[in-house]
């Protein structure tokens, strides 16, 4: 089909100009040149898994980013680990995000103080995914927070997991990625 020619709703081109990929149109009075799309683009899967081993500490009441610095995949490159981990979406879309954290023991949480971790987009809260609240004060006591939220991002927009708590001193993060990590997937 020639650039320039008229299509209609959902015409299919199997011979365009760049490399013979298929195209499909969503637009009645598109054209090839103008309102084509690859089909690729929508069929190939975006997403990331890290975890973290790290131990990281976690000071009381202040929101921090989760370093998730351990790589398992990241089909676009689109993860900055360190201090200001973030996920920037690589494709305009709805993203699913899901993350677990777990602390390590600790003698040090009384009942009613709290910890939640949020997903916060472009440096703005957007969810708290999760919000655990001591039941009880004793020896050995762990937290585990965890949720999952569907987030629209623009591409060159980011996210990252923060956490928070209100037990008056330092917690440090269990030191195993099978229970702290973050994956996300776009859906469409």
């Amino acid at each position: 089909m020639e650039t320039g020619t008229p299509l209609t709703e959902l015409d299919v081109i199997t011979s365009a100009s760049d490399d013979d990929l298929l195209y499909i149109v969503d637009n009645p009075t598109g054209t090839a040149s103008s309102k084509a799309i690859r089909v690729d683009n929508f069929l190939k899967f975006v997403g990331a898994r890290y975890t973290t081993n790290a131990g990281q500490i976690i000071p009381s009441a202040t929101g921090t980013i989760i370093n998730f610095e351990d790589f398992v995949y990241d089909t676009n490159s689109a993860v900055t680990t360190g201090t200001a981990w973030k996920f920037t979406a690589p494709i305009t879309g709805y993203y699913l995000i899901d993350c677990a954290l777990l602390s390590a023991s600790t003698t040090d949480w009384a009942i009613g103080e709290i910890a939640n971790i949020g997903l916060y987009k472009n440096g703005v809260l957007y969810s708290v995914m999760s919000w655990f609240t001591s039941q009880l004060s004793a020896n050995g006591i762990r937290f585990s927070v965890s949720g999952s939220d569907v987030i629209y991002l623009i591409a060159t927009e980011y996210i990252n997991i923060r956490i928070s708590h209100t037990v008056g001193t330092n917690l440090a993060l269990h030191n195993d990625g099978a229970y702290c990590f973050v994956s996300i997937s776009k859906l469409y």
